[in-house]
This record gives C-alpha cells, structure tokens and sequence, in this order.
C-alpha cells in the first residue's frame, strides 16, 4: 500500500475580516462624532465586535480605556491619530470623520 506525504500547511485565521463592508479590527470609530474607540474582536459575521474606548465622548457615556461590545451598525469609521504617531501632546490628537 503506498501512502502519500501532503505537505503540512499553516492555517493563520485573518483578523481583518470587514464589518458589512464597514470597517476591520483595529480601525478607529465612532458613536456620536466626540468619542473615538478602536474596533477588536470582530466577529465571524461582522455585525458586532468589541469597542475600546480610544477618546472619551464630551456627554460622558464611557471613559479612556473601557471596553463595550456592541452591533457594528452603531459606529462610523473616522480618520484618528493618535498623538504618539503624531509626535504631540493628548490635547493634540486628530480626529476626522
């Protein structure tokens, strides 16, 4: 009986999968144009991932740091700096949306 060798492949997920054509893992969004958060851990089917707040929002809803999972229908990509590529101070971060 002859065995064939196939040749070992390395499978590597890819964790930039689209939110409905919206945005992927590590863009920077938004809620109500004041706040920014960076999309993680998008799920398989893009409708939802998890938000890590990047810059609060002026009414206070979340802070710096907090993490929410939350439909992706909710957010709208914007173009964000933050200030260390920028070489800047905080107060200088730049958001576009």
């Amino acid at each position: 009986m002859k065995t064939s060798h196939l040749p070992v492949v390395q499978i590597t997920p890819v964790h930039r999968m689209e939110a409905g054509g919206r945005f992927a893992e590590g863009d920077y969004v938004t809620r109500d144009g004041t706040d920014v958060h960076r999309c993680t851990n998008l799920c398989d089917a893009g409708d939802s991932a998890d938000f890590v707040c990047v810059v609060a929002p002026q009414s206070g809803w979340t802070t710096a740091g907090e993490v929410e999972s939350n439909l992706t229908r909710r957010y709208s990509r914007v173009s964000y700096t933050p200030k260390m590529q920028l070489g800047r101070d905080a107060d200088d971060d730049q958001v576009t949306s």
